[in-house]
């Protein structure tokens, strides 16, 4: 394997773990907004 392979390798692997961060970010927005939803009794979407 030489260098430019495992810098495309790394970079794949980083775009990975941004893309499940930016998920979870969005699944604890939701539940925070139903738990405030429940609180103040509106919708926020």
């Amino acid at each position: 394997m030489n260098q430019s392979e495992q810098v495309v390798i790394k970079k794949d692997q980083a775009i990975e773990i941004i893309a499940i961060t930016l998920e979870e970010i969005e699944q604890r927005e939701n539940a925070v907004n139903q738990v405030a939803c429940c609180i103040f009794n509106f919708d926020a979407s």
